[in-house]
């Protein structure tokens, strides 16, 4: 059994001097300085802890920094570290430089606890019963000399949709394993001095790059994300969203898909759709026509959808099942710069059920209340329930009950939750379903135990997001897999994030915590409430985590998105706003749409083309750009927006109102079927 003995070191121990930033637990950052010249900036450690853990038939010290990773070779000490993401401009070369001005020496005995520091051990598969023999260096712990000395280092450098960036690993605790003794720098700065730094060239990607959600990405994984000179910080990027459908012909040409991408171009977004006669079906192919689309179109494309199970569209498996590459384009990294996702249907009928339940979601079509949307079940197994149930008690705890959640805490071990209580919860309605344990290709093992067949048999009436953080239930280069079972049943999820193979204990815990922090309260202070974006979040947590290894590789590998990764997840009851939509636009002048919260998208289209979008700003007014148009053209107004109910109004080019315009901006608000301005019921699917 492991006892903790919390010991605060710096608070009664050694002196400490608080720093003003951004907090994560156990430590601050403080951007100093990002220019052309230089980025710098300062980590200052509040605190650590320090466990006494009896393994492998000797006594430990564990060392733990929180919301810090770690750091060390398999059978090492492991050590805290703190990873940044650093945005760096083209063309510069970098060198680093370290002050230290606050150290103090340690010796562990002294304090009361074992001299050798806990090692680093190799991950723990998912799988009942099978458990790495303890890893336990001797020759590295005869060493007297100070390991990770050197307090930060360059380690990795890679893009970032169109931002370059390097990673500096910071490490705040030195170790002597001969002597038991530890340098604690409880302030460290680090200056990247840059020399041949293209301002021209950084910026012309930017300008092509920088759509609105990497924008938001940015923000939330970048200690520098404003830029150099503050020349980057200019508000909301209005870059055009593009979204690329590849699909083979029998669904590029299905009704329902193109009455669904209908209204992705009704919202502002440039859609565009490749059949598989074109690109052909196999994985490389259709990633150089995505490379080509992200380097050479003028809207390169932000979301990318793929429509097609892996006997119409290919997929790539380098340590898993994976649509990672048709994403990680820019730079040689396996950072993804695209947001993938992909519909994984086998017939028209698939098809049919997953837009029919995007729809309903995203439109607001439910016919019962909005209680659903803050009501969320978890599932924890009975395996090494301390992990899987510890997990989902941060995530509530730390996320969801303080932003008014009621959460299910369906665990096999503690609360002996059964099947038919999972089943009651969904057919009752949640918004978030979301397991930790043992899975196979065909369902939830232990936590309750969930088949397919129990899928099936759903009549929930509206639909969640469902997340497993287990073996298998992502493998969809089978015929069909829990994950895809999911989503192509009438009443299943509106969409499924699992593993195409076999888990880890340790990566699943930071990746669902790193998920939901992005999610809902990451330290920037912007949520990622678009399902792609929290994903892409919780990879790069376990990447911070953990640093570049095969593990993290395999990780950003075997986590897929089955859904539209543009969806929105509903976090409160939809708010219904009137715009301030015009009655008439002068020609080739801008028309401006006030909507009264920042953040909505307003996209203006007419005859099924996209004239234009934005965002609306700070004060919440959108001002989108039209072409030069005859008098009398009739132009459709939509507002999306997170936890906004679609708005849809008209206005019309020249002096004359709309017809059916009316003093109040004319147009409708959607809700349990109405008509949505166009003359269709949600996407023109059949409900």
């Amino acid at each position: 059994m492991l006892k903790r003995f919390a010991m605060f070191v710096f608070l009664f121990v050694f002196p400490f001097v608080a720093l003003a930033g951004s907090s994560f637990g156990g430590y601050t950052e403080t951007l100093l300085n990002s220019s052309y010249s230089e980025v710098s900036f300062e980590i200052g450690v509040r605190s650590f802890d320090m466990q006494s853990v009896h393994a492998g038939g000797m006594e430990f010290t564990r060392l733990l920094l929180d919301g810090a990773g770690v750091v060390g070779e398999v059978g090492t000490p492991e050590l805290p570290a703190i990873r940044e993401l650093v945005w760096i401009p083209e063309g510069a070369t970098v060198s680093l430089e370290v002050e230290t001005p606050e150290k103090d020496v340690l010796k562990l005995d002294q304090a009361g606890y074992p001299e050798l520091v806990y090692p680093v051990q190799p991950p723990r598969l998912k799988v009942e019963g099978v458990d790495p023999e303890f890893a336990f260096d001797a020759s590295a712990y005869q060493l007297d000399e100070y390991l990770y000395l050197d307090c930060a280092r360059i380690v990795d450098s890679g893009y970032l949709r169109g931002r370059r960036f390097v990673t500096v690993e910071v490490r705040p605790l030195a170790y002597n394993p001969r002597r038991g003794t530890l340098i604690v720098r409880s302030r460290i700065v680090v200056r990247l001095k840059l020399r041949g730094a293209d301002p021209q060239a950084t910026e012309a990607r930017i300008e092509r790059y920088d759509d609105y959600y990497h924008w938001l990405l940015a923000r939330s994984v970048f200690i520098n994300p404003d830029g150099f000179d503050s020349k980057q910080s200019v508000g909301i990027p209005q870059t055009p969203i593009g979204f690329l459908v590849i699909a083979p012909p029998e669904y590029a040409g299905d009704e329902n898909l193109n009455a669904y991408l209908s209204w992705r171009r009704q919202m502002g977004y440039q859609v565009t759709v490749l059949s598989t006669d074109e690109t052909t079906s196999d994985a490389a192919n259709i990633r150089g026509w995505i490379t080509a689309a992200y380097q050479g179109w003028d809207v390169p494309p932000t979301f990318v959808l793929l429509v097609g199970d892996t006997n119409s569209i290919g997929y790539f498996d380098n340590q898993a099942p994976s649509d990672l590459y048709f994403a990680a384009i820019d730079g040689e990294d396996y950072f993804p710069d695209i947001f993938v996702g992909r519909l994984p249907v086998r017939s028209g009928s698939d098809l049919q059920n997953m837009i029919n339940k995007i729809t309903v979601h995203e439109r607001v079509l439910w016919s019962v209340g909005d209680d659903w949307i803050t009501k969320a079940a978890f599932m924890a197994s009975t395996d090494n329930y301390q992990i899987s149930e510890g997990t989902h008690e941060f995530v509530i705890n730390t996320f969801l009950e303080p932003a008014g959640y009621v959460c299910d805490r369906l665990y096999s071990r503690t609360f002996h939750a059964k099947t038919w209580q999972v089943i009651a919860a969904l057919n009752e309605g949640r918004s978030l379903a979301i397991y930790s344990g043992h899975g196979s290709e065909h369902g939830w093992v232990d936590g309750p135990p969930l088949d397919d067949s129990d899928v099936r048999s759903l009549v929930n009436p509206v639909y969640p997001l469902v997340c497993s953080f287990a073996c298998l239930t992502g493998a969809y280069d089978v015929a069909e897999c829990f994950g895809e079972t999911w989503v192509r049943t009438a009443n299943g999820a509106v969409a499924f994030w699992g593993s195409s193979v076999p888990s880890y204990w340790d990566e699943d815990d930071i990746l669902e915590r790193k998920q939901f922090e992005g999610f809902f309260a990451n330290p920037a202070g912007v949520n990622l409430t678009w399902i792609e974006g929290m994903f892409q979040y919780g990879k790069i947590g376990v990447y911070e985590h953990w640093g570049n290894t095969e593990t993290v590789q395999r990780y950003f590998e075997m986590y897929n998105c089955l859904g539209d990764p543009s969806l929105d997840i509903w976090t409160a009851a939809p708010v219904s706003l009137v715009p301030d939509v015009p009655s008439a636009v002068e020609p080739a002048a801008p028309l401006v749409v006030s909507v009264g919260i920042e953040r909505a998208l307003v996209g203006v289209t007419s005859g099924g083309g996209v004239l234009g979008s934005a965002f609306t700003d700070s004060t919440g007014v959108a001002t989108i750009p039209l072409p030069e148009l005859p008098d009398g053209t009739e132009l459709l107004v939509t507002v999306t927006g997170h936890n906004l109910m679609p708005y849809q109004g008209t206005t019309v080019v020249g002096s004359e109102p709309a017809d059916d315009d009316t003093s109040d901006g004319g147009g409708s608000r959607e809700r349990d079927g109405e008509s949505d301005g166009d003359g269709l019921l949600g996407c023109g699917c059949s409900f």
